[in-house]
């Protein structure tokens, strides 16, 4: 189902996605440009249920100009060193993309592997595919750094501006944009605002920034409430309880007194 805001209207609009899409996984059908390409609304808001959930206080909306800039948004990655491809982007569980990107990437012969997480791809897909400059949509222009072997002759340089005109390009959002977006695992600890949602991942942050995140965003509590709640009986900062599978965070067992949640 295909799901369009009516601005203004306060109504929303939906229809059948095409039946070669049916039956398809959840990542056969993110990385299907049929899919794309079927739903209407240029900026598209991809969310997991039961993973992901959107903070009822945060000042910034989906379409702040902040976010609209950029061909991807998703929670940072902890494990990205700065500079790496996916230094940039984010997590796709909950993110903002520009359909459009996604459909001209797929066009453009960009092949995803037959196994790994879909949005890991599309960020260094994104990345290796943009790297002459701004979102889809914009002019490209000439990059600034170029191999010194592109610039002997002014022929050259000619040539590469002709083609660099005529890319398509892409922009991911860097990390100070998109910790504003969604946390997985990283948050800054002087946060003073929430973000406009969470991952389940964030289950992970260290308690003291994980309480002021909680604090800022009360909605996130729906998504393990094993975690915080101190009538469950494994809210406890346990390493092996939060490396757990879901089912262990997300069920709630009443804990009668049991020590481990006075730490919560």
């Amino acid at each position: 189902l295909d799901v369009v805001e009516r601005r203004g209207s306060g109504r929303v609009a939906g229809r059948a996605l095409p039946p070669a899409l049916s039956g398809l996984t959840q990542r056969a059908l993110l990385l299907h440009a049929e899919f794309w390409r079927a739903l209407r609304a240029p900026r598209v808001l991809w969310f997991e249920p039961g993973t992901t959930l959107l903070c009822g206080r945060a000042p910034l909306a989906l379409d702040d100009p902040l976010f609209e800039a950029w061909d991807w948004v998703g929670a940072p990655w902890k494990w990205a060193a700065p500079g790496a491809p996916h230094s940039v982007g984010g997590n796709g569980a909950l993110s903002l993309r520009t359909r459009g990107a996604l459909v001209a990437l797929l066009d453009g012969g960009a092949t995803p592997p037959s196994k790994g997480n879909e949005d890991m791809w599309y960020v260094k897909a994104l990345g290796a595919a943009g790297a002459l400059g701004p979102p889809l949509g914009r002019k490209a222009r000439l990059a600034p750094t170029l191999g010194g072997n592109e610039l002997h002759s002014a022929l050259k340089m000619h040539e590469i501006r002709f083609r660099a005109e005529r890319v398509v390009c892409y922009r991911q959002a860097p990390k100070a944009v998109a910790s504003r977006f969604a946390v997985e695992e990283l948050t800054p600890a002087d946060r003073k605002a929430p973000p406009v949602g969470v991952f389940h991942l964030m289950r992970t942050v260290p308690h003291t920034n994980r309480s002021k995140l909680l604090a800022l965003c009360p909605e996130a509590k729906l998504l393990f409430p094993a975690v915080h709640d101190p009538r469950c009986k494994v809210a406890c900062p346990s390493k092996r309880f939060l490396d757990g599978p879901l089912r262990d965070w997300t069920a709630c067992e009443k804990a009668g007194g049991d020590e481990c949640a006075l730490a919560f």
